[in-house]
């Protein structure tokens, strides 16, 4: 049998990867639930297609508030903050996005209903998360 996690002692920093088995979509968040989170964000579509972003996040029990507000590339992204689901091991993204989040993805790729599951807890396992136009979705 599982266990519940409390949704007041979650945390959300850490590494995290895709659910879907592609190997190379990766979220990252580096803080604490008093302070935020400073977070990343990439999925990819193939070797050249992807979604990548960095931004900000806030905890409440499960609920992620996800902030995206720089492209990989270093573009300002406006209108692109939505709620995900946390449950203390996976985080999952909804199924639809804000129109602004377009920014953070080429042609015809989306962020809207990404899964990833937490892979190793902590600041420092977040600080090593891999991006592709950025080196660390979440380094200093």
């Amino acid at each position: 049998a599982g266990v519940i996690a409390d949704p007041k002692a979650i945390d959300l920093a850490g590494s995290f990867a895709d659910t879907g088995g592609t190997g190379s979509d990766a979220f990252c968040a580096r803080g604490n639930r008093k302070q935020g989170y400073k977070v990343g964000v990439l999925v990819t579509f193939g070797g050249s297609t992807q979604c990548e972003g960095t931004g900000r996040a806030e905890l409440t029990g499960e609920r992620a508030r996800i902030s995206l507000s720089r492209t990989g590339r270093g573009k300002a992204i406006t209108g692109c903050s939505f709620d995900a689901y946390f449950d203390g091991s996976a985080l999952a993204l909804p199924g639809s996005v804000p129109a602004g989040c377009a920014a953070a993805c080429g042609d015809r790729a989306s962020i809207a209903g990404a899964s990833f599951a937490l892979v190793e807890q902590g600041n420092a396992a977040a600080r090593n998360a891999p991006g592709r136009a950025i080196d660390y979705l979440c380094a200093d």
